[in-house]
Parts: structure tokens; C-alpha cells; sequence
């Protein structure tokens, strides 16, 4: 850095009682060229001004030597300014100047960047603005962009300090990355003893804190930013799944996106995205098939429509007719608020009608042909069909072949759409600004969809405003987090009615007018002056009433609840099951679940089997994802994620509970979790896949070696147990406990780790593995390997893996106590694999390994020559994610499949089998697969295990594909 001359000064402008510096102060040393605006920011590490040269408008940071706390403060500041005069890319703040003060005793060190006129992410979630899927994934696209940037330099350039703070969006919704003082422009070459550690707990991978930043690091770190903006929580504050943070239980957003998050923040290197080019790709796959879905791109296809006098003449006359037969709102006077012209009206030409041969797949159900962009529907009194998107309103009229189409702009005035409510055949409509930081909402409603909308201003500001229900005297009820506001239609005023002592997530009321409310996990009773709690559900949080015929039934994201008044208990149903829908109709309630169909519950049945019936795929629902329920006196809308919204007469839906075919159950048995295997079973099945043992004194229950009730980390082999802290690795075997300090410290999970008969193998996330010798001296032995293992063990072989460079490793045989890891070049594939799981046949058969692109047969012993069978789509495989492979003695292999179910590949005959809950699978949505001799057993998503006869199975199949194969060499 250059010292500019600069003018003389009063001496002494730092105060040492006075931790920053004053306008005034910093204004007097600064060259003749810069002129101070005002302050930004101060704190521990600096102060940052907004400035201008000449008529540029600029960012100044600076930083006191004396304040700094140690000199790593200067050494970071210095690297920011030398990095950045090197950068020259839009999203990133241009480098303008630095130099270093001087005055006295005290030296400054300063630095002058391109001022973005926006926020970070994290003020603007602090504000109140809640960010829609479409505004994540463009930031996420832009971010990508941005570390494909920074990534192609050799050595690449890590940031290693994303975070939402280090995040700004300006005024154009451009996504900028700043503060570059934490950047590493190294890779630590292999075998390179740790480094200083910088970055933000929550956003650092495990390989960050072991001193090894690579560029998948910035991609995790970039997730949980992502996963921030979903939830608007720290990603160390959300419950944890399989290690990695929940976000699916607070947001909604497509499952495609919510998988691309998953992989961004796997913790396994092998699992996580490894460029940004190919998160990049990934993303505008998804922009484009939200681009194709969205209804601006079905009007686009009609912009050719050439006008007459004829059309325009008939476009005049409807509208006239539109503007005299416009109706004034029953509710009274409308509020004087801005009015809206009646919509535009979509022609049916317009609109691609099912035909019958298409309609006949969804029999009973009739298919609307709804925007795929839909997360809510409504169906009103009249028969029509609301249809809810992010920016968008839709009307399906019941006797039109005709769609209605508002923006949010168009009905409210603001650019997005929360929520719609209907009360008998009037919508109401709450949106919100998504630019305003005080996130200000207006509220819109209509009884024609050919008349005007009335435009309400709500009371509130900041997030959280949920539309909950109108009463029996025609208000409105809306929560705005711990508050409940009521509108008068009468008075057209707002009144704040009550404060809860938590969020209200829902409301109802009941035919005795009392008003029910859930508060966060609370069911509580409003009595006109104060809440009173009548219960509390143990897991999850209460979305949705409905209170009838003294029964109260909450819907929650762990399980239905049915509250009795009379006897004051309660009973659940679907445990584990998010509930996405719940509509009181004659006689019962439809309930709507995430993952498990649509389910008829009638709480007044006297047996309790008859309680709860379910209409899933294996009994022809056209899909288990329901998205959303609602019905009106005479029909039923349900909303299926990747089907649409479907329609059946309410007189239809008993007789079709009724006669729904019994799904088949091809299950020995079926339990609720792996605690309830009964011990006797255990012992008498042949093979390790699911056992049980006593681990520091208390009994744990393993499936496939992973201990999983309760869940700890351990896991176990044959006569051993493993399981770990950061330091030292536990071996157990009955009641002795050996403890063996680790050679790094880490975080580790039972696919990091083999044990043999002679040796265990670990792989560390920062890419070092070692081997502990068990016979001789026991010791570690680090591994010539470069890369992240994946471990699995079968009979009397094992094979680790790390397609990394195209190589391949495998451990053939295990018995000779001196055999190492050997290595195989991988031909280059036509497409970018990620690898899940690998498995091995005994014998010496070939390697079996689960990808994104399917399943690969690869034999490492053909000399020179590798061998690979890629069995993909093409092949049979209703999905090209394979999570999970077993390897049978027979020589055959257990697939389990992303959201598909179970597979079966028979090496001999090279056909595949499939299995879906069609076919008697207990759930497509499987988590875990183990072969316990002649039995297969799956756990499913919600912690249900399910065993299989493998003789049962081959009799049930979904289909015989004859594969082809793709062989390569190297």
C-alpha cells in the first residue's frame, strides 16, 4: 500500500476512551479528492463511511492498527485490497483505492470500493422481507455465477466467509458478494497441517474447521445461505436430519430445489456439489421449467393472434357488458380504497382442454388443467376454482372452458401473493410488497370474478400475517405473528382483538361461535376477554382447524390430532406425516398429507378401524403428494404436486373410500420404528443387516450398522461396536471399551470408517484416510490417497470409493493382513455423476455403485482394460437417482431409489425389477435397505420398517426391463 500525502491536521484525532473515529476526524486526513457523506458501520473490526470522489459515490473501510485485536485483523484487511484490484467481475464491488494514514503514533489503514445501493441478506430478513422460491433461485443463479468467477483461477480463489451478511441485494435485485478478508487463493496441498481458521460457525463445513477450504466449501456455505433465506432462522437453530439442517418442516418450496439445497450442504464431500459450474446448470434447469410453467409463458404463445374489426368489435362489447353488469359487494359499502377494472378475460381458445382419453386415466377424478406453479386451491360455493400462486391469481370457472388470470399487482398493488381465503362465494386475497422493508400488506377480495376487486390497507407491517377465517357476522379475522386483528365489513375499520402469547399459525371458529386457535404447538380457546390452553401436541406445530360436533382436529407437520371436548383427550393419526390439508365435509373430515395421499377420517366411528381410511397411489390416486384440500357442499379439490388440481363430487366420496381395492400388503411385517423388532426376531434371522445391541449400558437398535433407535452415531459389526466423539474413536465389545485417540480431530459417521479383520480404514472430510492395523503394533497409517472414501462392506470383501480425477479405489480382499486400497482410471463419462453408495459381490465379482445417473457395474480385474455397465432410465429404472445398493450371494442387487421405491437388478439375466406402493411397497419414499438372507428390509421415511420375502417380491414386480449395457475401457 501507498501513503498519499494528505494535508496537516490537528494532532491526536483518535480517542482512546472513544473507539471510533469521528466524520470530522477521518474527513481531515483523507486526500483533497474524497469527501464524507456519513457513517455505515462501525464495530470491533473497523468503520466502513460512505463517501464520494468527485461525483462517484464510493465505500471507505477503514482500520486502526492499535484497535486491531491481533495483527491476523491487518493481515486480512491487506489481503482484501491486494485481491481486489485483481477482480473485475458485475457482482462484485470494484476496487478503487488503498492506502495507509499516518498520524502520530496511530496508522490507518483504509479502503475504497464501489458503493452498491441495496442491503445484505441478512438486514433485509431482519426488515421483515420474506424471499419467494423464485427470488432464492435467481440469487442462487447469480451466486453460482460468482463462484464460477472466483473458482477458475489457478490456484482457485475461496472466500470462505459466505454468509447472509456478506450478501447484498440492491435496488435492481442484483446479488453482489463482498468482504473478501477471509479469501484463501490456495488450495493446501495434500498432507499440509491445518491453518487459521476463518469463517462463520453455522456456514463452515467440517473440512473449513480442519484448516482445509476447497471450493466446495464456498457451495456449502452458499446453502446455508440459501436455507436462511427459506427459513429466516440460522441453519444451527433448525432441527437436524441425517445431520443436515430440516428446512423442508418451516418452508415450502418444489422438492427439485429443495434436493439441490440437500446437496449443497451434504457434509460428504463425495455428495456435495464439486463445481459451481455444475450448481449453475442445475439451477437454470429449474429457472427454465419454471419459466415453461409460469402463465406469463402461456400467454406469450399468443402474441402472433392477429386482430380484425370483428375481434376488436366483440372485445368492445364484452367489456361494456362486464362494466354495467358489475356487482356491488353484499358485504356492505365497499372501503375507499383504489378500485380495479375487471379482469381480462382468457378465451377458451386459449386454454388446452383434457380431451377424453386423457381424462380417462384420472377416473373418478376430474383433471383441471391448472398452472403447475399452484401451492393452494379453493374451491367455491359456485363450483369454480381458485388457484394460489406466488405472483399470480387464478379463476376456473365451472362451466367455462375458460381461465381468469390476475398478477398481484393487478389485484393488490403489490408485487407478491401470500394467501387466499374464501368465505361462501367471496375470496379474499393478502399480498405483500416485496421490495418494502416494513414488508406493508394489502388485503384485496371479490364475489364475481367479473367484477371489480375492493382494496383494504392492513394495519401491520413486518412478516408473519396469516388470513384466518370469517365469522359468523362477516369479519374478517387476520394474525400478524403474536397478534389478532378482526376487520368490521360494516364499519370498515380494524380492530386489534387479542395477543397471543406466541405466533398464531391458524384459527376457526366453531357452530357455538367459539373462536379456536394455534398458537405455535398450543390448541387454545378465546372467550371473548382472554386465551385459555386446552392442549398442547408433543411434536410439530399446529397449521390448520377445524372444530365441529365437539370434536377439534388439528392438522400438524408431525400427524393428525383429533381433541375430544367431552372427555378432553386426544387421538392421532398419521403420526409423522406433515398434513397439507384438512376440510371439514358431511360426516367427517378430509385430510390431505404430504408423502401418504388423501385420508378419510371420521372420529364418530365405533370401531377404530373404520376411523381412518386412505386413498393412496396403491389404490389409484394419481399421487401421494398433496399439496392441498378443500370442498365446497358439493364437490372436493385436491391439489397433487406434478399432477394438478382434481375434482369429485362430494356424493361420490364415501362410495369411493368404500370401495377402494385393499392395497397390497406384500410386508411380513411392519413395524413403527426399529425399536419394535422384536428380540426373538433378531436373533433368528440370518445376517447382520439389522441388529440389536447394549452400547454404554443401554440397548440400541441398528439397521444396515447405523444405530437408528435412538439415533447416536454408533454402529455395528458382527462382534463389535463403534462409535465416536471428536478426538477418539470407541471400540466396544461386550462391556470392554477401548478408546483410541483419532489422528485428526473430526466429526465422523459410519460411512467414514470399515473394519476388517485386520485393520479399520477412516476418511476424513478433508480428504485424509487412514489405516489402524490391528494385528502387530497397533497405529495409523495415513493413506496415499487423494480424496474422500466411501466405505461399504459385504461377505468377504470390501471396496472404498472416490471418483475423484476419474480414479477409482477398491480394497479386494481383506483377509491378508499387508492388502492396501488399489486404484482404477475410470474412462471420462458423457455426464456428470455423483456417487451415493458402492457395494461389492463376493468372490471377486464386480464393484456396484449407485449414482445419479443409475446404477454401475465396474470390474477392476479384466487387467488394463476397466469394464462398466451403466444401467440407467434407458434400462428400466423409473428414476436415475439410485441411493442405496446391496449386493446379494446369488450375485444379484438391491437398489433403493430416490422417491421411487425399490429396484432389483439380476446380473444373470441383466433384467431389472421395480417396486413402487402400487405393488404392495410400504412407502415409495425410502431412507434405508438391508438383505437379511432370504428376507429384504426397508425403512421408510418416517421410521417405519417393512420386511419382504425376496421370493414374494419377485412375484409382484411392477415390470421386466431387458437391459442394454454401455461398456468403456481405459
Amino acid at each position: 500500500m501507498t501513503t498519499p500525502s494528505h494535508p496537516s491536521t490537528p494532532s491526536g484525532p483518535y480517542d482512546a476512551n472513544d473507539s471510533n473515529l469521528s466524520l470530522e476526524a477521518l474527513q481531515a486526513l483523507l486526500p483533497d479528492s474524497y469527501r464524507l457523506e456519513k457513517p455505515l458501520a462501525s464495530g470491533s473490526f473497523g468503520q466502513t463511511f460512505l463517501a464520494y470522489q468527485g461525483e462517484r459515490p464510493c465505500v471507505i473501510k477503514m482500520l486502526a492498527l492499535h484497535r486491531s485485536e491481533d495483527w491476523k485483523c491487518i493481515d486480512l484487511f491487506e489481503r482484501e485490497a491486494k485481491l481486489l484490484k485483481h477482480l473485475d467481475h458485475p457482482h462484485i464491488p470494484n476496487y478503487i483505492d488503498s492506502f495507509t494514514l499516518q498520524e502520530d503514533s496511530e496508522t490507518y489503514f483504509l479502503l475504497v470500493q464501489e458503493y452498491v445501493r441495496g442491503k445484505t441478506l441478512e438486514e433485509w430478513v431482519e426488515d421483515g422481507r420474506r424471499f419467494q422460491y423464485a427470488d432464492i433461485l435467481n440469487m442462487a443463479r447469480q451466486a453460482a455465477d460468482i463462484l464460477i468467477y472466483l473458482h477458475q483461477f489457478t490456484p482457485p480463489i475461496i472466500h470462505r466467509d459466505l454468509k447472509p451478511s456478506n450478501f447484498m441485494l440492491d435496488e435492481s435485485q442484483k446479488l453482489w458478494i463482498i468482504d473478501f478478508g477471509a479469501v484463501r487463493d490456495t488450495l493446501l496441498a495434500q498432507g499440509t497441517r491445518g491453518s487459521t481458521i476463518i469463517g462463520t460457525f453455522g456456514y463452515m463445513p467440517m473440512e473449513q474447521y480442519e484448516g482445509r477450504a476447497q471450493p466446495a466449501s464456498d457451495l456449502y456455505a452458499l446453502g446455508m445461505t440459501l436455507i436462511y433465506l427459506l427459513t429466516r432462522q440460522e441453519p444451527s437453530q433448525l432441527p437436524k436430519r441425517q445431520l443436515r439442517p430440516d428446512f423442508r418442516s418451516r418452508t415450502q418450496v418444489p422438492e427439485p430445489f429443495a434436493r439441490l439445497v440437500d446437496k449443497l450442504v451434504d457434509l460428504d464431500l463425495q455428495h456435495r456439489y464439486r463445481s459451481a459450474e455444475k450448481l449453475h446448470q442445475d439451477i437454470e434447469r429449474l429457472q427454465q421449467k419454471q419459466a415453461q410453467r409460469s402463465p406469463l409463458a402461456v400467454f406469450q404463445r399468443f402474441k402472433g393472434l392477429r386482430w380484425n374489426s370483428a375481434t376488436v368489435s366483440v372485445a368492445g362489447v364484452t367489456l361494456a357488458l362486464l362494466g354495467i353488469l358489475a356487482l356491488v359487494f353484499y358485504l356492505g359499502r365497499a372501503p375507499e380504497q383504489a378500485v380495479l377494472a375487471p379482469p381480462e378475460k382468457v378465451s377458451h381458445s386459449e386454454t388446452q382442454i383434457l380431451n377424453e382419453e386423457e381424462q380417462a386415466q384420472f377416473k373418478p377424478w376430474y383433471k383441471l388443467n391448472t398452472q403447475d406453479n399452484l401451492n393452494r386451491v379453493i374451491v367455491m360455493e359456485n363450483g369454480g376454482v381458485w388457484g394460489q400462486a406466488y405472483r399470480e391469481l387464478f379463476y376456473y370457472p365451472s362451466n367455462l372452458p375458460s381461465v381468469f388470470m390476475w398478477s398481484a399487482q393487478q389485484i393488490l398493488g403489490v408485487s407478491l401473493v401470500d394467501e387466499i381465503l374464501n368465505h361462501h362465494n367471496t375470496i379474499f386475497v393478502l399480498g405483500h410488497e416485496k421490495d418494502d422493508s416494513d414488508m406493508h400488506y394489502q388485503l384485496a377480495y371479490t364475489r364475481d370474478p367479473n367484477a371489480e376487486w375492493q382494496r383494504i390497507d392492513a394495519p401491520f407491517k413486518g412478516r408473519g400475517a396469516k388470513l384466518l377465517f370469517v365469522d359468523h357476522e362477516d369479519n374478517l379475522w387476520v394474525s400478524h405473528q403474536k397478534q389478532v386483528w378482526v376487520y368490521d365489513f360494516k364499519a370498515h375499520a380494524w380492530q386489534q382483538k387479542l395477543t397471543a402469547p406466541f405466533s398464531v399459525y391458524t384459527a376457526t371458529e366453531d357452530s357455538q361461535n367459539r373462536i379456536w386457535l394455534g398458537v405455535v404447538d398450543r390448541l387454545m380457546l378465546w372467550n371473548g376477554q382472554q386465551l385459555v390452553e386446552q392442549g398442547k401436541v408433543q411434536n410439530g406445530s399446529i397449521s390448520m382447524l377445524s372444530a365441529a360436533e365437539g370434536r377439534v382436529v388439528m392438522g400438524t407437520s408431525s400427524g393428525l390430532h383429533v381433541f375430544d371436548l367431552e372427555t378432553r383427550q386426544s387421538s392421532q393419526f398419521l403420526t409423522k406425516q406433515k398434513i397439507t390439508g384438512l376440510q371439514r365435509v358431511s360426516q367427517g373430515w378430509i385430510v390431505g398429507s404430504e408423502k401418504a395421499g388423501l385420508h378419510w377420517l371420521n372420529p364418530f366411528a365405533k370401531q377404530a378401524s373404520e376411523m381412518l381410511k386412505s386413498w393412496s397411489v396403491a389404490q389409484g390416486l394419481p399421487g401421494d403428494e398433496v399439496k392441498a384440500v378443500s370442498a365446497n357442499t358439493k364437490d372436493l379439490t385436491i391439489l397433487l404436486e406434478d399432477v394438478g388440481v382434481l375434482k369429485l363430487p362430494l356424493n361420490q366420496l364415501t362410495s369411493s373410500f368404500d370401495n377402494l381395492s385393499q392395497s397390497k400388503s406384500l410386508a411380513l411385517a411392519v413395524y413403527d420404528d426399529a425399536c419394535q423388532i422384536p428380540n426373538e426376531l433378531l436373533s433368528s434371522v440370518v445376517g447382520q443387516g439389522v441388529s440389536r445391541h447394549l452400547v454404554r449400558d443401554k440397548q440400541y437398535t441398528f439397521f444396515d450398522k447405523s444405530s437408528v433407535c435412538p439415533y447416536s452415531g454408533a454402529f455395528a459389526y458382527p462382534n463389535s461396536v463403534f462409535y465416536f466423539d471428536r478426538k477418539q474413536m470407541y471400540k466396544q465389545r461386550g462391556h470392554e471399551i477401548l478408546g483410541v485417540p483419532l489422528p485428526e480431530e473430526s466429526v465422523l459417521s459410519p460411512e467414514d470408517m470399515i473394519h476388517t479383520g485386520s485393520a479399520e480404514y477412516v476418511s476424513f472430510s478433508g480428504g485424509d484416510n487412514y489405516r489402524y492395523d490391528i494385528n502387530g503394533r497397533p497405529q495409523w497409517k495415513k493413506l496415499e490417497i487423494e480424496g474422500r472414501l466411501k466405505f461399504s462392506d459385504h461377505f468377504s470383501s470390501i471396496a472404498a470409493c472416490e471418483v475423484y480425477d476419474d480414479q477409482l479405489y477398491y480394497l479386494a480382499s481383506v483377509d491378508e493382513p499387508t492388502s492396501v486400497l488399489k486404484s482404477l482410471n475410470l474412462p471420462k463419462p458423457d455426464v456428470s455423476y455423483s456417487f451415493y453408495d458402492i457395494a461389492s459381490f463376493p468372490d471377486g465379482g464386480p464393484l456396484v455403485l449407485a449414482s445419479s445417473q443409475g446404477l454401475m457395474l465396474v470390474n477392476p480385474h479384466w487387467g488394463e482394460r476397466v469394464m462398466i455397465q451403466h444401467f440407467g432410465k434407458e434400462s428400466g429404472l423409473p428414476t436415475a437417482f439410485v441411493n442405496k445398493v446391496r449386493t446379494t450371494e446369488e450375485g444379484n442387487v438391491w437398489m433403493l431409489l430416490y422417491e421411487h421405491g425399490l429396484a432389483y437388478f439380476d446380473l444373470r439375466t441383466q433384467r431389472i425389477y421395480t417396486w413402487s406402493t402400487r405393488e404392495g411397497l410400504i412407502s415409495e419414499f425410502l431412507s434405508d435397505l438391508t438383505v437379511m438372507g432370504d428376507e429384504v428390509w426397508v425403512k421408510a421415511h418416517d421410521d417405519r420398517v417393512a420386511r419382504y420375502k425376496i421370493t414374494d417380491l419377485l412375484k409382484n414386480h411392477a415390470k421386466i426391463q431387458k437391459n442394454t449395457t454401455r461398456n468403456a475401457g481405459s
